[in-house]
C-alpha cells in the first residue's frame, strides 16, 4: 500500500513537470527601462511543444500587486492567446511603475502563464525593470566656442539626447553664466535627437576673462543633465568718435564726444590746429596736453562706458558788439550833438598897424538844432582886458555891456529860439600884440531855458591867436 502513494506522488509530479516542460516562454523588451511612474513593456513569446492545441491566460503573480510592491499594475494585451500544438503565439506585458521608488536599479516581477484548460499546465515567468536615474535620461552636448569679441553676438549650441523609449514632457532646459541666463521649457519623442541654438548679445564693456556656461536640464525637480564649459571674453579697446558742430552769427562750438565702448581703459588723441588771430577768440573746456604752433593736441585715458567731452568754443561776438556799441554810442552822441543847441566862434583878421595894432572881426553863431524852442536866451562873452571892443556891430547890438576887473562883458538876449533858428552875432575889436606870445579868446556863453523849463549851458570853442595871425 505504501509504495502505491509513493508511486502516485511520483506520477503527479512527473505530469507537472510533463506540462511545465512543454511550455517554453521567451520575452523581447520594448521598453525595458522607464522612468519611475513610466510604463515599460514586453513582448511574450509562448511557445507550445506537446502536440495539442491549448488556450494560455498571461496574469500578474499573486505578489506582484502587492502594496508594498514597486508596482501599479501588470496587464496583458490580449490577456490570453490560443496557442497551436507545436505552435507559438505573442502578447504585449506592460508594467507600470510607482512614482515614488529608488533610481538608478532594477526592479523583478513575475507573470504567470498558464492554461485555461489543465491547471497544472503553467509556468511562472521573470521580468525585470530598469528605473532609470534622473542622469540617464536626458544626455547634453554642448557646441560652444571658446572665444567672443565683446559687442558681438555669441551663439551657443546645445544637442540633447531623449535616452528612453518614451516621450519626455516639461524638460526644462537652463544655459547660464555670468553674463546671460535663458531658460526654455522641451518636449521630446522618444530617442529623440534636437540641438537647441541659443544667442546672446556680449555687452561691449563686458569684462575680459573666461567665464563658466552652466548647462542644465531638469524634469520637475529632478537634475537630468548638466554639462559646464568656458569661454573666454576678448579684450577689445574700441573708441566711439562724435563731433558736432554748432554755427552762428560769429560762433562756433564744436563738441567732441569720446565714449569707450571697449571693455578696457584705452587711451585715445585729439588734434586740431588754431589760427594765431583765433586763438584769441577761442576757449577749451579740457586744457590741451601739448602745443605746437598752431596744432592742440588733448590726450585722454577712457574707462569702459565712459566719456570725455571736449567743448571748444570760438566767439567773435563780444568784440562785435564791443564795437556796435562804441559805434552806437559815438552815433548817439553825434545825433544829440547835432540836435542840440551850438554855439559857435570864428575870428577874422581886417588889419594891422605898423605899430603892432590889429583890428579883429569876432562872428558868434547860434544855430538851435533841437526839436523844441528854447527860452531866456542870453549869450554872454568876456573879452580879455587886452581886447578892447568898437562901436562896430553887427545887426545885434548887444543888450548889455558891462566892464570888470577881468576885462569887458557883452550880452545879448532874445526871448526865444525856435527849432531850426539860426543867430549870427558879430562885432569888431582892437589889440595890440607882441612878436612873441599868445593871447586866447575864452568860450563864449550861452544860456537858456528848455520846454521843461531846465537851465541849459553850452559854451562854445575857444580861440588862440598867434603873432603873425593870418585869417
Amino acid at each position: 500500500m505504501k509504495k502505491f502513494f509513493v508511486f502516485l506522488i511520483s506520477l503527479v509530479l512527473l505530469a507537472v513537470s510533463v506540462s511545465a516542460a512543454d511550455l517554453q516562454i521567451s520575452h523581447e523588451e520594448i521598453v525595458g527601462a522607464v522612468q519611475a511612474g513610466g510604463i515599460a513593456t514586453f513582448r511574450l513569446t509562448i511557445t507550445n511543444l506537446g502536440i495539442n492545441s491549448d488556450t494560455f491566460q498571461i496574469v500578474p503573480s499573486p505578489l506582484a500587486l502587492d502594496p508594498s510592491s514597486e508596482f501599479e499594475y501588470i496587464i496583458s494585451s490580449p490577456s490570453q492567446v490560443f496557442v497551436p500544438g507545436k505552435g507559438s503565439a505573442t502578447v504585449n506585458v506592460s508594467v507600470k511603475t510607482k512614482e515614488k521608488i529608488a533610481h538608478g536599479r532594477y526592479y523583478e516581477t513575475e507573470i504567470i502563464v498558464r492554461s485555461v484548460n489543465d491547471a497544472n499546465r503553467q509556468q511562472n515567468y521573470p521580468l525585470s525593470i530598469h528605473i532609470l536615474a534622473p542622469d540617464e535620461i536626458v544626455r547634453l552636448t554642448p557646441l560652444v566656442t571658446g572665444r567672443v569679441k565683446p559687442g558681438e553676438d555669441f551663439t551657443i549650441g546645445v544637442k540633447l539626447d531623449n535616452m528612453v523609449n518614451q516621450p519626455l514632457h516639461g524638460i526644462n532646459f537652463y544655459v547660464s553664466s555670468d553674463i546671460f541666463e535663458e531658460k526654455r521649457v522641451l518636449e521630446f519623442l522618444p530617442f529623440q535627437e534636437r540641438t537647441e541654438t541659443l544667442t546672446f548679445h556680449i555687452p561691449s564693456s563686458t569684462k575680459s576673462q573666461d567665464y563658466k556656461l552652466s548647462i542644465r536640464a531638469y524634469q520637475g525637480e529632478w537634475l537630468n543633465a548638466k554639462k559646464e564649459v568656458s569661454f573666454k571674453v576678448l579684450v577689445s579697446s574700441d573708441i566711439k568718435d562724435e563731433v558736432e558742430v554748432v554755427k552762428g552769427f560769429l560762433y562756433t562750438k564744436t563738441v567732441i564726444t569720446k565714449t569707450n565702448v571697449g571693455n578696457s581703459i584705452t587711451e585715445d588723441r585729439y588734434s586740431t590746429k588754431v589760427q594765431f588771430i583765433k586763438k584769441l577768440f577761442t576757449s577749451f573746456t579740457v586744457d590741451p596736453a601739448q602745443k605746437n604752433g598752431e596744432l592742440y593736441s588733448w590726450v585722454f585715458s577712457i574707462n569702459p562706458e565712459a566719456k570725455q567731452v571736449l567743448v571748444i568754443k570760438t566767439d567773435y561776438r563780444p568784440v562785435f558788439w564791443a564795437i556796435i556799441v562804441i559805434l552806437l554810442s559815438a552815433l548817439t552822441a553825434y545825433y544829440w550833438i547835432s540836435r542840440s543847441v551850438v554855439v559857435k566862434k570864428q575870428v577874422f583878421k581886417l588889419k594891422q598897424t605898423q605899430d603892432g595894432l590889429i583890428e579883429l572881426k569876432i562872428l558868434l553863431h547860434i544855430i538851435n538844432r533841437s526839436s523844441n524852442t528854447i527860452r531866456n536866451v542870453t549869450l554872454t562873452e568876456l573879452l580879455p582886458a587886452m581886447i578892447h571892443p568898437t562901436a562896430k556891430f553887427g545887426t545885434l547890438k548887444p543888450n548889455k555891456m558891462q566892464q570888470g576887473v577881468m576885462g569887458m562883458r557883452l550880452m545879448w538876449e532874445m526871448p526865444e529860439l525856435v527849432k531850426g533858428e539860426e543867430r549870427v552875432f558879430s562885432y569888431e575889436v582892437t589889440s595890440k600884440m607882441g612878436i612873441v606870445g599868445k593871447f586866447m579868446l575864452p568860450a563864449a556863453l550861452l544860456r537858456y531855458k528848455t520846454a521843461r523849463n531846465r537851465t541849459v549851458n553850452i559854451k562854445s570853442n575857444r580861440l588862440t591867436l598867434l603873432p603873425g595871425f593870418e585869417q
